[in-house]
C-alpha cells in the first residue's frame, strides 16, 4: 500500500467523476462514499472504475458489483476463480455474454484436505492446449465472432473466464482485437492467495499475465488482509479503494446475526436439523407484505456449508435423503463424482438454481460455492460447520464467513442475514508451536534463496536444466520443501521465481487454526468483528469457570 500524492489524487478524482463522494480520510486507502439510497452498484449512474491497476474493496457481498460489470457499457473480461460461479452468471445473462468453457481445465480441489493426501504427487506433463482437438482454433473463432457481433450491434463485449483460462483469452483478444479496450475485472481476488495451496502455479501465472495490462481491477468484499498484500510485489503498491456504504446511509451496513453452538460431530449437529425439516416442523416468521399486512413465512429450506465431500455424503446416507431432496454443490472433479455416485445412480453434482427455478429442501455446499453464487430463496436458513482440527473444515472467519453470509440474495428472506454456526476450536493435541512453525518457514525461504542463487550463477544450458528440475520438484512435492516456482513465458522461456503466494497461504492457514481458533474466546473475538453473536451458553460457561477459580 502507499499514500497517494495530491497530483495523483486529483487525477483519480477527475477519472472517477466522483468528486462529491471521495473522502481522503485514510492515508493508505481511498474511501469512496456510496450515495444514500443506492443499494446496488447498477443504480449508481455516476460510478466508473478507474483505468489504472488497483484494488477495489466493495466492502459488502451482494452489492451487485459483478452484475454492474456484466451490464455496464464497457468491454469487460470478467475473471473468476470458480467455474460454477461463471456458469451461474452466464445462465442469468445468456444473450449478452460469452462464457469460456475449457474442458481441459480441471476444477481445483478446494474441498480436499491436503493434509491427508500423499505428499508425492504424480507429475503431469502440461498438455499443449493449442493442438488439442482444435480447441484453441475453435475458441479463437467463437470469441472473435462474438466480439465482431457486439461491435456490429454497438453493444459491449462481456467475456467470462476462469483465472486458469485467462491466458487463452488474452492471446486471442490481443491478436484479433484490441485488448486495451477491455477492462479486466478479477473477481474475488483474495482466492489468488487462498487457492495457492491447491493450484499455486495457476495463481502465480495468472498474476504474472495481468502485469502488463493497464485497466485491471482486483475486486472483493473480503480482500486479503493488508499485511499479506504488503508482502507481494504485484499488490503492495497498488492504489486501494474502499466503497463505504455506511457513511451516507448507515442502515445499509447490517452485521449478520449468528447463533453460535459447540460442534460435537458433523452428523450430530446436522441430523436433528434435517429430521426437523423432514417432519414438517418448520420455523416461521411474520413479515409485513406490500399491503402492510402481516404474512407468515415458513422456512422449508436449509443450506449447509460443510467443506468436506465425505461429510456431506455421510450426512445424506445416514439421514436417508433422496436425490429429489438434496442439491450437492461441490468441486466438479472425478474424485467427487465417484463419491457422490456411491450414494446411488441418481445422485450427482448439482448446479445453483436460477431465480425462478424450483429449489430442493436441502443444499450442501463446499468451499467451491462460498464465493459469488446467487441463491434466490425466500425462506432458506443457513447452517455452517467449522472444525479447526480438520484442515478442510476450518472456516476462515475473516474471509469465508462474510462470503457465506452474502450468498442469499433476496431481501424478503427473513433469514437472509442469519446463520447457525457450529464450531470446534483447536484441541490440545493439535496445538503447534509458533516458534517451530516460523523456523519451518524460514528454512524453506533459505533453501529457496539458495536454489535461486545457484540458478543465477549458471550458464544458459545449466539455467535451462535447473529450471526444468525446479519445475518437476514444485509439481512433485507441492512446495513442501521450498518456495521455488517456474514461470513459463509465451515464448517458452522458463524463469525460476520465489512463490510468495504459497508462503502466505501457509502462514494464513496456521493463523486460522492456531490463533483464530485457539480457544472459545479467540473465536468469539474474531466473530465479533464480522457479525452480531447470539450465544447465551458462552456467558454461562464463562461465569461457571470464573466461580470455580
Amino acid at each position: 500500500m502507499h499514500e497517494l500524492g495530491s497530483s495523483e489524487t486529483a487525477r483519480i478524482h477527475k477519472l472517477f467523476k466522483l468528486n462529491n463522494y471521495i473522502n481522503m480520510k485514510f492515508t493508505e486507502k481511498l474511501i469512496i462514499n456510496v450515495p444514500a439510497n443506492i443499494r446496488f452498484m447498477s443504480q449508481w449512474k455516476e460510478f466508473s472504475i478507474p483505468d489504472i491497476p488497483h484494488i477495489m474493496n466493495k466492502q459488502i457481498p451482494g452489492c451487485g458489483f459483478t452484475e454492474y460489470c456484466i451490464t455496464n457499457s464497457e468491454d469487460v473480461i470478467l475473471c473468476s476463480p470458480r467455474k460454477i460461479l461463471l456458469q451461474n452468471k452466464f445462465e442469468q445473462h445468456k444473450e449478452d455474454v460469452y462464457l469460456v468453457v475449457n474442458s481441459f481445465e480441471k476444477d481445483p480441489g478446494t474441498d480436499k484436505d491436503l493434509t491427508r493426501q500423499p505428499r508425492i504427487y504424480k507429475v503431469d506433463k502440461e498438455e499443449n492446449i493449442l493442438d488439442t482437438d482444435g480447441f484453441f482454433k475453435k475458441l479463437t473463432f467463437e470469441i472473435s465472432t462474438y466480439i465482431k457481433d457486439c461491435r456490429y450491434h454497438d453493444k459491449p463485449a462481456k467475456i467470462l473466464v476462469t483465472y486458469d483460462s485467462f491466458r487463452l483469452v488474452k492471446d486471442i483478444v490481443q491478436y484479433n482485437d484490441d485488448l486495451s479496450k477491455f477492462r479486466i475485472v478479477i473477481d474475488e481476488f483474495q482466492s489468488i492467495f487462498t487457492d495457492s495451496k491447491f493450484k499455486s502455479d495457476t495463481e502465480l501465472g495468472f498474476v504474472d499475465r495481468v502485469q502488463d495490462i493497464q485497466k485491471v481491477c482486483y475486486v472483493s468484499a473480503t480482500p486479503m488482509i493488508d499485511k499479506y498484500l504488503a508482502q507481494i510485489d504485484e499488490f503492495k503498491n497498488l492504489p486501494y479503494y474502499e466503497l463505504d456504504w455506511g457513511a451516507l446511509d448507515p442502515g445499509r451496513l447490517i452485521k449478520p446475526n449468528l447463533t453460535v453452538k459447540n460442534l460435537k460431530s458433523v452428523y450430530i449437529e446436522a441430523g436433528p436439523i434435517i429430521k426437523k425439516y423432514l417432519d414438517g416442523n418448520f420455523d416461521f416468521r411474520f413479515v409485513i407484505d406490500s399491503n402492510g399486512n402481516p404474512k407468515k413465512v415458513e422456512s422449508k429450506e436449509v443450506v449447509f456449508y460443510v467443506n468436506s465431500v465425505n461429510n456431506i455424503t455421510s450426512i445424506i446416507k445416514r439421514a436417508k435423503l433422496t436425490p429429489d431432496q438434496v442439491n450437492i454443490l461441490v468441486a466438479n472433479t472425478p474424485e467427487n463424482s465417484k463419491k457422490i455416485k456411491r450414494l446411488g445412480r441418481k445422485f450427482s453434482i448439482g448446479r445453483v438454481p436460477l431465480r425462478n427455478e424450483p429449489r430442493k429442501m436441502f443444499t450442501f455446499c463446499t468451499r467451491t460455492v462460498y464465493l459469488g453464487a446467487d441463491f434466490y430463496s425466500d425462506n432458506a436458513q443457513t447452517v455452517i460447520i467449522s472444525d479447526a482440527n480438520i484442515d478442510t473444515l476450518a472456516v476462515d472467519i475473516t474471509l469465508d464467513l462474510p462470503q457465506i453470509m452474502g450468498r442469499q440474495r433476496l431481501l424478503d428472506n427473513p433469514w437472509k442475514n442469519e446463520a447457525t454456526l457450529f464450531f470446534k476450536s483447536i484441541l490440545n493435541k493439535n496445538v503447534k508451536s509458533e516458534d517451530l512453525f516460523n523456523n519451518f518457514i524460514n528454512e524453506k525461504l533459505k533453501k529457496s534463496t539458495s536454489l535461486l542463487s545457484v540458478h543465477e550463477k549458471g550458464s544458459s544450458e545449466e539455467k535451462w536444466a535447473l529450471s526444468e528440475a525446479y519445475q518437476r520438484l514444485a509439481t512433485a512435492y507441492n512446495y513442501q520443501k521450498d518456495y521455488v516456482a517456474v514461470n513459463v513465458g509465451s515464448n517458452g522461456e522458463m524463469k525460476p521465481v520465489l512463490n510468495n503466494l504459497v508462503r502466505i497461504s501457509e502462514i494464513r492457514a496456521f493463523e486460522i487454526q492456531q490463533c483464530d481458533y485457539a480457544d472459545r474466546f479467540s473465536v468469539f473475538n474474531e466473530l465479533g468483528k464480522v457479525s452480531e453473536i447470539e450465544d447465551k451458553g458462552s456467558y454461562i460457561e464463562f461465569f461457571s469457570v470464573y466461580d470455580t477459580l
